[in-house]
């Protein structure tokens, strides 16, 4: 990759991260693949990282691998998900069990509910164990469908 690509994939990411759906179409009209790895996400897990849901759906509709890992852990989309969304509540201080929005999405999108983190837990064992209620629910439900 040329130092004008990686920068153009770094820019793809910051947009995902931001939430700047017209720069993230701008960059993927120009031809910036849509699973391209930063630095330290690639587009659809900088979305997640920042729970840039129009983005997460955006970029799902247009073909993002719903079961992408990012860094050198094996840390799902999914996964990271469920991490993000009970991260944010926990931060929030918010007694209310955060929703599994960008769960759904992926799960919509094909995520498989069997894949295993670094540490070996399903997405579903890994919301069991951080306490996300809503997304133990929504898995246990999907693992039916």
């Amino acid at each position: 990759m040329t130092h004008s690509e990686a920068e153009k994939v770094e820019s793809l990411v910051k947009a995902c991260f931001d939430g700047d759906l017209a720069l993230v179409i701008a960059l993927l009209n120009s031809g910036v693949p849509i699973d391209a790895m930063g630095e330290h996400h690639n587009p659809l897990h900088a979305a997640i990282e920042n729970m840039q849901e129009e983005v997460v759906s955006y970029l799902l509709e247009l073909g993002a691998d719903p079961n992408s890992s990012c860094g050198e852990a094996v840390f799902s989309a999914l996964h990271h998900a469920i991490d993000i969304e009970i991260d944010a509540a926990t931060q929030a201080n918010d007694p209310i069990p955060p929703e599994a929005t960008i769960t759904k999405l992926l799960l919509e999108a094909g995520a498989d509910i069997n894949m295993k983190d670094y540490r070996g837990e399903t997405p579903l064992q890994m919301a069991r164990h951080r306490g996300h209620q809503k997304a133990v629910l929504l898995l246990q439900t999907w693992d039916t469908v």
